[in-house]
């Protein structure tokens, strides 16, 4: 967790203190918040007996849909007439079972179902990713900022800067190639300062940036 050490141990803390069953980790696009969401989930597989699952929300547009995909996360693929939350209840109910919401910022409106479900399921532990808070009595809000930028264009400033160091294993993830000198440090600068301005680095810019360095 390059640059988000800190913040993967707080919120373990949190977790594991059982002050709060919603974490949602809160913040603009591109951020790092599904990065930190997995690394919380790997970390605390264990806690959960090895019960850590991902609900991915980014597809989903129906509200109603958020209960249904948490439960096919958790292998409930044949729910028929079903009512979904109450399916999940029977199946999760006072058991250990962490679940990971991500990409729940266009969902907001589930929030009561939400609620409900750790109302019902007091092993449940919910992590989630959102442009926003859902804004129930049992979230915290833990907010995310951007990486800190490279201070300098000079090589070892950028080589110490967490936000280099994440762009740069992008880069070499589509470029094997892309190195950082004293030619492709300034770029890399620039780069990581563009991204921040945007809040996120799409795939067909960050290609032009790392052909721009590739040698």
């Amino acid at each position: 967790m390059v640059g988000r050490q800190a913040q993967l141990e707080e919120v373990l803390e949190l977790v594991r203190s059982r002050r709060t069953r919603l974490v949602t980790l809160t913040g603009p696009g591109g951020v790092g918040k599904t990065r930190l969401a997995l690394a919380l989930a790997a970390e605390l597989a264990a806690d959960f007996d090895g019960a850590a699952t991902v609900a991915e929300l980014a597809p989903v547009r129906d509200p109603m849909l958020v209960v249904p995909t948490i439960g096919r996360s958790l292998g409930l693929t044949q729910l028929g007439q079903a009512d979904p939350l109450e399916a999940v209840v029977r199946l999760v109910s006072d058991h250990g079972q962490l679940v990971v919401l991500d990409n729940v910022e266009h969902l907001l409106s589930a929030a009561p179902e939400v609620a409900s479900l750790l109302a019902r399921c007091p092993g449940l532990m919910l992590i989630a990713t959102s442009r926003a808070p859902l804004r129930i009595a049992a979230e915290q809000d833990y907010p995310l900022g951007p990486l800190a930028v490279p201070a300098s264009p000079d090589v070892t400033a950028v080589a110490a800067s967490p936000a280099a160091q994440v762009f740069l294993a992008r880069a070499r993830a589509v470029a094997p190639r892309v190195r950082l000198d004293p030619d492709t440090a300034p770029a890399n600068t620039e780069s990581r300062r563009n991204s921040r301005c945007s809040s996120r680095v799409s795939r067909s810019w960050l290609q032009s940036r790392v052909a721009a360095i590739v040698r």
